[in-house]
């Protein structure tokens, strides 16, 4: 599904068993418009203004680790590829070490992305009958020094 608000997941339920699963949501970079209609993308990546924000909804109940990478793509239904931020496979995050609510990952969007994009989740360990949600979104601003650790 495309979204044309910056959310990839809203408390998308992760059950797969040591895959990957890719974002509920496509996010169209060029539909990005606020309250007044304008374009958001304007004011993106490239000024950093965009900052992508992904968070436990609520804590997994199974697995191993979880690791996650942004993906882009010239087109909605295209072959997308890796940008080069995310949590890579050597620092996968175990799921006993994650707090609800504070962000997995807060960190802004690199210049010269192509507009559409989505967040491939790669799991480990069993993951069937997790209960865990994960929340991923684009947050338009700038971001707080203050930035809660992702973990205990």
């Amino acid at each position: 599904m495309l979204d044309a608000n910056g959310v990839f997941s809203d408390a998308q339920i992760i059950v797969a068993n040591a895959t990957t699963v890719v974002s509920t949501n496509v996010v169209d970079l060029g539909a990005l418009v606020d309250d007044r209609s304008t374009a958001k993308n304007q004011f993106g990546p490239e000024n950093a203004k965009l900052w992508l924000v992904v968070t436990v909804g609520i804590k997994p109940t199974a697995g191993t680790a979880l690791y996650l990478e942004l993906q882009d793509c010239a087109t909605a239904d295209g072959t997308y590829k890796d940008v080069g931020v995310g949590v890579s496979a050597n620092n996968a995050i175990p799921i006993a070490t994650l707090t609800v609510g504070y962000p997995v990952l807060k960190i802004p969007l690199p210049p010269s992305l192509r507009r559409y994009l989505t967040i491939l989740y790669t799991t480990t360990g069993n993951w069937t009958g997790s209960v865990g949600t994960i929340n991923a979104r684009l947050e338009w601003g700038t971001m707080a020094d203050d930035i809660a650790p992702h973990r205990v």
